[in-house]
């Protein structure tokens, strides 16, 4: 019992520390820009040595920065945060027509992605509504990027993020129509930046194919959208249709989201 009331005690120091490092960044506003140590623990009623203390911690992470004066301001790195947090919200604003529009003349799991390190993280979707589905699509590009969103987020990333990415991947041949070897997926990643979209066939699993396109914001990869589902309805003049309706759908979703850049 005494080594739970520890862990819970521990738990509610950690909690502790953050809401005051919230409650610091918070203090900063239009009408207060720039607060000094003296000042601020004035204001929120704290030691001025915890508050020292908070401004070195947010100060190494580059969340302030320190004036000639000795005042402290937000840096750079917040409105970055802020940037993100607007775009996310903006643009499943701006997306969720153009997924309902996909889903509603496909009828497969159709989502919008982000690519967070080496995770395809799920922003928004919806799922399949025919009869024979698929019970889910993968959402990382580890061990082996194979499907159609991970093979797009790669070949739309920078050279640098790139070759950063590959060091992680080690090759697995999850069906027969993976490919495996660095040379031939490279040229398939410069295949997919020609024509502006990927597809998947049967590469992650059997049976399973997909199509996915590019999203850009503020000039760089932001996002993707996927259609993924059981590969016989994945050929002809379906999978034609659906290439031309996603690369339709992210470029006006590019051309919206550049109007809300900051």
């Amino acid at each position: 019992m005494a080594g739970k009331t520890k862990s819970v005690d521990k738990a509610v120091s950690a909690n502790s520390t953050a809401d005051r490092a919230i409650e610091i960044l918070l203090a900063f506003d239009a009408a207060n820009p720039v607060w000094t140590p003296t000042a601020l623990a004035q204001h929120l009623e704290m030691p001025r040595s915890t508050i020292y203390r908070y401004f070195n911690s947010l100060k190494h992470y580059g969340l302030i920065i320190e004036d000639r004066d000795g005042g402290f301001q937000l840096s750079a790195k917040i409105v970055e945060l802020a940037r993100v947090a607007k775009s996310t919200t903006t643009v499943m604003r701006i997306a969720r027509p153009h997924l309902e529009r996909l889903a509603e003349n496909f009828g497969e799991f159709t989502s919008l992605r982000e690519l967070i390190g080496p995770e395809l993280v799920p922003v928004d979707r919806i799922d399949c509504r025919h009869h024979v589905r698929i019970p889910y699509l993968r959402n990382t590009t580890l061990p082996w990027p194979a499907t159609a969103g991970a093979k797009v987020m790669l070949a739309f990333s920078s050279p640098r993020e790139l070759e950063e990415m590959f060091k992680l991947f080690t090759p697995v041949a999850y069906t027969p129509n993976t490919i495996t070897e660095r040379k031939l997926l490279e040229n398939e990643l410069v295949r997919i930046r020609r024509q502006g979209y990927a597809l998947s066939n049967e590469e992650r699993d059997e049976g399973v194919s997909g199509v996915a396109a590019p999203i850009f914001s503020g000039g760089r990869l932001a996002y993707c959208i996927a259609l993924g589902g059981p590969s016989f309805r994945f050929v002809g003049n379906n999978l034609a249709q659906m290439t031309q309706q996603i690369t339709e759908a992210v470029e006006a979703i590019t051309a919206e989201l550049a109007k809300y850049e900051l």
